[in-house]
């Protein structure tokens, strides 16, 4: 992201990205590792505007272990602590807790947001 681009119009842009999000023309292949998974054209954005590539990457990792990978509907939550810039990652089974993982330090800006794993494809909720 340029650094001309005030907190408020990123928070802006983010917040739009998310909203619309409503399906894909192109799947975008970011790991190259056995059952890694793809990404959407949403997905691809949000990252980029939120600069939260390591969102990303926790939700590809975890793919390596069977247990996690085995989930049809991976429901992953981050959760930030706006004031501290500490984070939560979550993830649900459907509506089942499965984990979460501590994140010590985050320039997200929002204070939460979802993204979904199924079929190897990682998106926003509005793409499925």
């Amino acid at each position: 992201m340029s650094e001309n681009i005030s907190l408020e119009d990123r928070k802006s842009m983010l917040e739009t990205a998310i909203s619309a999000s409503t399906g894909t023309s192109h799947y975008y292949k970011i790991w190259d590792f056995d059952n890694a998974p793809v990404i959407t054209d949403g997905v691809l954005g949000v990252m980029n505007i939120g600069e939260c590539v390591w969102f990303l990457d926790i939700i590809a990792s975890y793919q390596l272990e069977e247990r996690i990978r085995n989930i049809v509907l991976q429901v992953w939550k981050l959760k930030v602590n706006l004031k501290e810039c500490s984070a939560v990652v979550y993830l649900y089974d459907d509506d089942k807790f499965v984990l979460s993982q501590a994140i010590p330090y985050t320039s997200f800006i929002l204070p939460e947001m979802e993204m979904w794993l199924t079929d190897g494809v990682i998106l926003m909720p509005s793409e499925y």
